[in-house]
């Protein structure tokens, strides 16, 4: 599983740059592959209202991988395991992309909730340690936040 803080080195300065916050969650953990319906789904979704369809999208894509995990400890053959492990693995990156692009998004009062838990455990599926996805729950708490709960959580 990868690392929970991640380090690049710019080229100008050569600092190395910890990734904290949203910025863990990142689709290049694990490729998609070709996938043009979901790429044009993911463009597609862009208000406030589609927050609640992201983030069932990407519990529907959580569940399934799970689910594959469930039945992976049956005896299976060696091409049928490999085949499932495939499976599982094409549906944690597409987890991984509708994360990445609900870490985008502006969740109204009344999705907030759902939208912190989800990027909440996709930062624990990505490997995070507690850290890391502790950084990336108050990240997507501060999102959309008013400006008196800023405030507030601020004093």
């Amino acid at each position: 599983m990868p690392k929970a803080v991640k380090k690049s080195i710019t080229k100008a300065k050569r600092t190395i740059v910890e990734a904290s916050g949203l910025n863990l969650i990142n689709k290049k953990i694990q490729e998609v592959g070709r996938d043009p319906n979901l790429t044009a789904e993911l463009n597609r979704m862009a208000s406030a209202n589609d927050v609640g369809a992201a983030v069932a999208l990407f519990d529907a894509y959580e569940r399934a991988a799970e689910a594959i995990s469930a039945i992976e400890n049956q005896p299976r053959s060696v091409a049928a395991l490999e085949f499932l492990e495939a499976e599982q693995a094409q549906l944690w990156a597409k987890a991984y992309a509708v994360a990445d692009k609900l870490k985008t998004m502006r969740p109204s009062h009344s999705e907030r909730e759902r939208f912190v838990e989800a990027l909440f455990r996709c930062a624990l599926m990505m490997g995070c340690e507690i850290e890391g996805a502790t950084s990336v729950l108050l990240g997507a708490l501060a999102v959309g936040e008013l400006p008196e709960e800023q405030a507030a959580r601020s004093a």
